[in-house]
């Protein structure tokens, strides 16, 4: 489950990184907190998804996540509203572990 965002520090890290061009993708569990993290970091610095829109959730929903409940209030994904509207339907939460898989293989294609 989702603790926080970043720190006062790494937030200011990554708008100066920002500032001087730099380019950002963002994952983050597929649950309220998670999108509300994701919302706040959109706001400050922006990014682009990274397997985070509704076709992911969708997609990790059905590959065997656990069953996990998603509870508490939703949140809008400014980035794709239909990813608030696919977690709110499908009633499921999907944290950023079970698709780690997913990440790393796309770490090692850009890698060469």
């Amino acid at each position: 489950m989702t603790c926080c965002g970043p720190s006062r520090r790494r937030r200011r890290l990554l708008e100066l990184l920002g500032d001087g061009g730099a380019a950002f993708a963002y994952h983050g569990d597929f649950d309220w907190g998670g999108l509300g993290i994701a919302a706040a970091v959109h706001d400050r610095i922006g990014w682009r998804p990274w397997r985070y829109g509704a076709a992911d959730y969708r997609a990790a929903a059905a590959a065997g996540a656990r069953d996990a409940p998603l509870t508490g209030r939703p949140v809008p994904s400014p980035w794709d509203p239909g990813l608030a509207a696919a977690m709110t339907d499908r009633g499921v939460r999907v944290e950023e572990e079970l698709v780690l898989d997913d990440l790393l293989d796309d770490l090692l294609d850009d890698l060469g």
